[in-house]
C-alpha cells in the first residue's frame, strides 16, 4: 500500500470516527451546556489596525 493510499485511508476512518462521536448523547448533552457564543459588537483598536493591515495585504496580494 502506498503512503499516499494510507493516508487516504486514515482521513476516511477518522472522518467516520467524527461523525460517530458527533451523534452521541454524550457529545449532544456536553454541547447543550457550553455557552451560547457571542461576538463582541466592539473590536479593540488594536485588533481593527490588524484587520486592516491584513486587507490591504490581501488585496495588495490579489493584484
Amino acid at each position: 500500500m502506498s503512503s499516499r493510499h494510507a493516508k487516504t485511508v486514515d482521513v476516511a476512518e477518522t472522518s467516520r470516527m467524527i461523525r460517530r462521536e458527533i451523534g452521541t448523547a454524550r457529545n449532544a448533552h456536553f454541547l447543550q451546556r457550553l455557552p451560547v457564543f457571542k461576538a463582541e459588537p466592539v473590536v479593540p483598536e488594536e485588533m481593527r489596525d490588524m484587520l486592516v493591515r491584513l486587507e490591504k495585504a490581501e488585496r495588495t496580494r490579489a493584484n
